[in-house]
């Protein structure tokens, strides 16, 4: 799977924003969209600068997936984490 443009993940990220704030998060998955794991992450980290340019705060950090089997199902080498 080829690694996403800075101008596919500008548009995603903007979009994931664009729906969170509409409240109505995750629209842009509701058409079977097909990202890899890495891109899923550059992602997330464009959305949270987004908000960070904004004047929004991180205030924790999620961790899950922590267990191998649930990892192994996933597709991922490492827990999934993301910032709250």
């Amino acid at each position: 799977m080829a690694q996403l443009s800075q101008l596919q993940l500008d548009v995603y990220a903007h979009k994931i924003l664009d729906d969170y704030d509409a409240k109505t998060p995750s629209e842009i998955f509701k058409n079977k969209v097909s990202i890899s794991i890495e891109d899923a992450l550059r992602i997330q980290l464009a959305v949270t600068n987004l908000r960070e340019q904004r004047g929004e705060e991180a205030i924790e950090y999620k961790i899950g997936c922590i267990s191998k089997d649930t990892q192994f199902k996933m597709g991922l080498t490492k827990p999934a984490w993301g910032r709250l």
